[in-house]
């Protein structure tokens, strides 16, 4: 009959569970040794758009994923740049971004 739902036990189980592929638990275990951080920064402007952050525990292999929290002046490029055992820096490429960006660090 049109119209009329399936009845039964199999109609109402949600489908069975996916075990862990090898590729699921090796991925697992690689993001628990990543050790981040949430930090908001708030871009000056002026000549050297910039922040310098002090973080003696930057390495090599870390890594900034960063956003516009709060858009100010006039929008720029994000980069950053990473001296190891030093800290970090990032960048707009606009003199007047005023923004607040929010970034995580992976280490």
């Amino acid at each position: 009959m049109a119209g009329t739902r399936p009845t039964g036990k199999a109609a109402l189980s949600p489908p069975p569970p996916v075990k862990n592929s090898g590729f699921d638990r090796w991925m697992n275990l690689l993001f628990s040794k990543v050790s981040s951080s949430e930090n908001t920064v708030v871009l000056l402007g002026g000549t050297q758009n910039s922040v310098v952050v002090s973080d003696p525990s930057v390495n090599s292999m870390s890594s900034l994923y960063m956003s516009v929290s709060k858009a100010g002046g006039t929008q720029g490029l994000l980069s950053y740049a990473i001296n190891s055992g030093v800290g970090y820096t990032i960048t707009s490429t606009s003199t007047t971004d005023t923004s607040t960006i929010t970034y995580t660090l992976n280490k």
